[in-house]
Formats: structure tokens, sequence, C-alpha cells
């Protein structure tokens, strides 16, 4: 092979090397939903547990003041 070619094949691969790991990245982010729980009144409620619908697991419970953030995957 020539150099010229070898060089042209080497950016070529770098390039797309990074679009997959930047695909990957992005894909993989997370995100946070954050929000405030009241009662009838408009009363924080404290200590009310927040869950994600379907997975338990990922859940928060609210401050003082009713607010809760959970970081689930995108």
């Amino acid at each position: 092979m020539s150099f010229q070619l070898k060089k042209v094949l080497t950016r070529t691969l770098a390039a797309l090397s990074g679009l997959f790991i930047a695909g990957g990245l992005a894909l993989a982010q997370n995100r946070t939903i954050t929000g405030t729980v009241t009662d009838d009144f408009g009363e924080p409620l404290i200590g009310a547990s927040v869950v994600v619908e379907g997975d338990t697991s990922v859940g928060a419970i609210t401050d003082l003041d009713g607010h809760y953030s959970i970081t689930v995957p995108a």
C-alpha cells in the first residue's frame, strides 16, 4: 500500500471510531427527574416515597420541603 492510502485509511478509521464512541456515550446518559410532592392543601409531604413506575428499585424520598430528585437511564 502506498503511504497516501494508509494515511487516508487511518484517518477514516479514526473518524469512524470516534463516531461510535460518541454514539455510545450519548445512549448511556442518565436523566434527572425532580419535583415536589404536596397534599390536597398544597402543603409539602415530608418523607413521601417516589418510585419509577415499573421499577420500584429506583426511587427517592422527599425532603423537608417535599422535594425529590431521581436519576434514571435515558
